[in-house]
């Protein structure tokens, strides 16, 4: 269950934030995370409410936005999505390819909230 080391560096990460730019209150933390991440949405939801106790993200909400796996072809240069084709591409039949987005692991916002 790697779901909750993740949302424990999100955690610690987000309360350094706060802490050094004197944001009393975080409201809302937006990840980016690749599809090829392969978290469990629900987990990572669960493992949120229950690491921000004490700290100052308590009550705060955890949107996870979802990015589709891409890759190019190395034989023809087309673009796939790897996952919906077991890693074959669906133009030249190849499965030589490099991954050009799906794993990302990001912060990509802090909302500061009100007392």
């Amino acid at each position: 269950m790697h779901e909750l080391g993740l949302i424990v560096d999100v955690v610690e990460l987000t309360e350094r934030f706060a802490v050094e730019n004197r944001i009393d209150r975080v409201k809302k933390v937006v990840l980016d995370v690749g599809e090829l991440y392969y978290i469990i949405p629900t987990l990572m939801y669960s493992v949120y409410r229950s690491a921000v106790k004490g700290t100052r993200l308590e009550g705060s909400e955890l949107e996870l936005r979802v990015v589709d796996a891409a890759a190019d072809c190395a034989v023809c240069g087309g673009e796939f999505d790897p996952l919906k084709t077991d890693g074959v591409c669906p133009c030249c039949g190849q499965s030589d390819y490099t991954v050009k987005a799906g794993k990302e692991f990001e912060i990509r916002q802090i909302e500061a909230g009100g007392a």
